[in-house]
């Protein structure tokens, strides 16, 4: 899936109860990543203050770990160059193996 897909993919969905919409996994040469959509309600009660907040985890092929956020996919993304996006039901990066 292309980060487009992923957006609009999310844009239907609900949340659990702690937030979560969505996670999605990649590979790029030897990093596995573990993406998540989480919506942020701190802004307000108001849904029009709520945003979604994206979580990237990701390992490197040395087993170095790093975790980055942000409400802009597009941005977060853009150190991988193009990926391809899979939807899983894993919960986090260790899941992923």
């Amino acid at each position: 899936m292309t980060i487009e897909e992923v957006e609009q993919s999310i844009a239907s969905k609900t949340t659990d109860s702690k937030g979560h919409i969505g996670s999605f996994a990649f590979r790029k040469g030897d990093v596995v990543a573990y993406l998540e959509a989480q919506l942020d309600k701190s802004g307000g009660k108001s849904p029009a203050l709520w945003r979604i907040v994206w979580n990237v985890h990701w390992r490197s092929g040395r087993g170095q770990e790093h975790r980055d956020s942000s409400p802009d996919l597009r941005a977060l993304l853009a150190q991988f160059g193009h990926i391809d996006l899979q939807s899983t039901p894993a919960i986090s990066l260790d899941e992923l193996g």
